[in-house]
């Protein structure tokens, strides 16, 4: 299962970026302005899916280079984690990168579709049948992961939203409701 887990990472493609502001509050929070909003593709959420739709937004500015450098990063980890390098420097790798460019408090949102197909998800999306889900994350400095368990390090916040980082609190939204 790990393994299936860390194929997902891998093959991300940016589609498209924008600023915008949007408010809110999660868990009667305020939330900051969303400044950046951003849509990317990848493979495999579940064993069923083959395409994955998602979109992401975040509180702060300059998201759509700052979120694909942190994604070049976290493959490079995936790479190095099934090439059998030492995971504590995989983690520590990213670490760094988000201590040195990622502001110390910020929130992420993001809206994940998945199917079996990319025309499955323009032509036939089934929200009862396909995944779907919306998840937000409260980010509380670099990714604080433990060694055993390097997923919250290295993978997407959608991709594993509950696995341990003491820096991170995420929502979800009810299985299959991302409203």
């Amino acid at each position: 299962m790990r393994h299936h887990i860390f194929t997902l990472a891998m093959p991300l493609v940016i589609t498209a970026c924008s600023t915008a502001s949007i408010d809110g509050e999660v868990n009667h929070e305020v939330v900051p302005p969303f400044m950046t909003g951003m849509v990317y593709e990848a493979d495999e959420l579940t064993p069923d899916d083959d395409y994955v739709a998602v979109a992401a937004f975040y509180t702060f500015n300059n998201g759509c280079d700052l979120v694909a450098k942190q994604m070049d990063a976290k493959t490079d980890g995936i790479r190095g984690l099934l090439d059998g390098k030492d995971v504590e420097g995989l983690i520590d790798n990213v670490r760094k990168f988000e201590e040195d460019n990622f502001p110390d408090d910020y929130w992420a949102s993001y809206v994940v579709i998945a199917a079996p197909s990319e025309s499955d998800v323009a032509d036939n999306f089934d929200v009862e049948r396909d995944t779907a889900g919306a998840l937000v994350c409260h980010h509380h400095g670099a990714v604080d992961a433990p060694r055993d368990e390097p997923a919250a390090a290295l993978l997407p916040d959608y991709a594993a939203p509950f696995f341990k980082d003491r820096n991170r609190d995420c929502f979800s939204s009810p299985r299959r409701d991302p409203r």
